[in-house]
């Protein structure tokens, strides 16, 4: 389930019914916009933030 997932949406248990509408609302208007954008595994970040440690231990 989680493999596919690319954004996620912050719901309160303090929102109205309305307040959960109008975020399903905004997020279907924007689902065009973040479509087909790749979204980096866990396992891809942890690799690149520890090249990123690597190249400024080298430089300093």
């Amino acid at each position: 389930m989680w493999g596919g997932m690319k954004s996620v949406m912050m719901f309160t248990p303090n929102d109205s019914q309305l307040q959960t509408d109008r975020k399903w609302r905004e997020r279907l208007q924007q689902k065009g916009s973040d479509d087909g954008k790749y979204v980096p595994t866990i396992d891809e970040t942890r690799k690149f933030l520890r090249e990123q440690e690597d190249k400024k231990k080298r430089y300093a």
